[in-house]
């Protein structure tokens, strides 16, 4: 299967295809409302924000319990914009460095629910620890 196009705010149509045969996929009614979600709560910046890694603008979107657990794929608090491609940037960054990545709230193991595991992050101006929810809501939660 190849899948191409994986940007945050302009989503195209996929391709996807076995062998020689391609059709055009679009994305889901949940995906489409996931990305919409992430990109206003986002503003347009990297909510991940790593120091000396982060390039700024949200490219993508990292899924923080791997889209494999089909049940949390496309729930807005298993997201998070950030720059990047899974190679460079914050995203690149959270790819290559899973344990550390599990310590900040940006990488899920299959046992860890997004709705109750906080994130370190920024919201807004803010870099704090917060809980996601499902309606685009991030609570700071060190407080």
């Amino acid at each position: 299967m190849a899948i191409i196009s994986h940007h945050l705010f302009n989503r195209q149509p996929v391709l996807e295809g076995e062998g020689s045969t391609l059709r055009l996929m679009s994305p889901s009614a949940d995906q489409a409302r996931a990305r919409r979600i992430v990109a206003e709560r986002a503003d347009g910046r990297c909510e991940i924000g790593i120091s000396q890694v982060c390039l700024g603008a949200a490219d993508t979107i990292h899924h923080r319990r791997k889209r494999r657990f089909k049940d949390t794929i496309w729930s807005v608090s298993n997201l998070v914009a950030c720059c990047g491609d899974g190679v460079r940037g914050c995203h690149g960054w959270v790819e290559a460095h899973p344990s550390l990545a599990n310590a900040e709230g940006l990488w899920l193991f299959g046992h860890q629910i997004p709705q109750l595991e906080a994130i370190h992050m920024s919201f807004g101006a803010r870099r704090s620890w917060w809980m996601l929810d499902d309606d685009g809501g991030a609570h700071d939660v060190s407080l």
